[in-house]
């Protein structure tokens, strides 16, 4: 985005959001939905809170998810 304003080019909010979702994975795609359904849209600076917030709530989600896995292996008699 920075290069595209240093050669002048314009890009709109919406078209920048667009290419920040895009490249999300499937991880993502509920958060997408609810994103993208908003009856008033977000903003990019907007977008990249919930977007961070949302990544550190994944994290958390699967760091959570590799504990039981773990425990459940060596719960195995």
């Amino acid at each position: 985005m920075d290069t595209l304003v240093a050669l002048g080019a314009s890009i709109s909010s919406e078209d920048h959001i667009d290419v920040i979702l895009d490249g999300l994975s499937d991880d993502y795609d509920h958060f997408i939905t609810i994103i993208t359904s908003k009856t008033n849209p977000y903003t990019v600076d907007e977008i990249e809170v919930v977007l961070l917030a949302q990544e550190e709530r994944l994290g958390k989600h699967k760091l959570t998810q590799s504990y039981v896995i773990q425990a459940n292996i060596v719960s195995i008699p």
